[in-house]
């Protein structure tokens, strides 16, 4: 469905501090109690929150990406903005705080910029893989670690446990 975005005020399109908590409710599957969203701190590409005592931040520019930073990683906060966003994250990074980034249209721009940034603990998300195991031919594969020296993704086999490598950046389909 995708982010209920309304006019604001001043005639421009806006995703209201009301509308971020009932899509992440709706769309996400959160409970209604566990989850809030500071009035205050919405900006029209920004705001501030609380799931489960978990603080967070959004950012975003609609249609292009997303960035939600959290005091601690939780999967169903990530899981529910995936679901509106109608689209998957692609990396994750950071050690005190971490963050999660959505990119609709450069994705594997964006991850070359973030590595060229040298961000802290960054791990590619994989969107899909687009090899099949080399032994036993199930395409059911993880990327488990990627080399940037020497430009590596190592991807294991879910089935057979069989590692091999390929060229970093090519496990995911853009």
């Amino acid at each position: 469905m995708a982010e209920t975005i309304s006019q604001g005020c001043n005639g421009i399109d806006k995703w209201h501090w009301w509308a971020i908590r009932a899509d992440l409710v709706e769309q996400g599957g959160l409970n209604k109690d566990e989850i809030s969203i500071a009035p205050m701190s919405v900006t029209s590409h920004s705001c501030n929150g609380l799931y489960q005592d978990n603080h967070f931040c959004l950012s975003w520019v609609r249609d292009a990406f997303f960035l939600l930073t959290m005091d601690e990683y939780s999967q169903p906060l990530v899981d529910a903005f995936a679901a509106i966003l109608e689209y998957k994250p692609f990396a994750r990074y950071g050690k005190a705080m971490i963050t999660v980034e959505w990119d609709k249209q450069a994705t594997k721009q964006r991850f070359a910029a973030l590595q060229k940034m040298d961000k802290l603990n960054l791990e590619r998300i994989l969107l899909e893989l687009d090899y099949e195991c080399l032994s036993c031919g199930s395409d059911n594969c993880n990327l488990t670690h990627t080399d940037i020296v020497l430009g590596l993704d190592l991807i294991t086999c879910s089935n057979c446990d069989e590692e091999f490598s390929v060229e970093a950046g090519t496990a995911i389909l853009f």
